[in-house]
């Protein structure tokens, strides 16, 4: 089901992937750029301004650190979307900027509808 294929297909399932493997939130996710992950290390570092605050205390950058098969994930996508360190992830097809919300919103629907709970 997450079988994404190629082109914009590949960088949905795989963000859905890493959303899994992760447990990032959605926003925290799609707006990821090249130089926030670190492969020799085997960490991804989210900034703080995208993390969410806990009531009234200052958000944290968090750290990551990155199975094998999240490192495979990343190395899979990059061939799409690594145009370099300041590119995004999860880079959107159809405008410039990031996977919109609602394309893993959508995603997870259909993957809903086929029986996957």
């Amino acid at each position: 089901m997450l079988d994404g294929g190629k082109g914009p297909n590949k960088v949905t399932s795989s963000a859905l992937k890493l959303m899994l493997y992760t447990g990032l939130r959605d926003g925290a996710l799609r707006a990821a750029e090249w130089k926030e992950i670190d492969f020799d290390a085997t960490r991804w570092t989210v900034p703080a301004q995208r993390m969410k605050r806990r009531g009234k205390e200052e958000r944290q950058e968090h750290a990551v650190p990155l199975s094998t098969q999240t490192l495979a994930v990343l190395r899979d996508v990059q061939d799409y979307t690594g145009h370099g360190p300041e590119s995004f992830v999860f880079a959107s097809t159809g405008k410039s900027g990031f996977l919109a919300e609602n394309t893993l919103l959508r995603a997870t629907a259909v993957i809903r509808a086929a029986g996957w709970e």
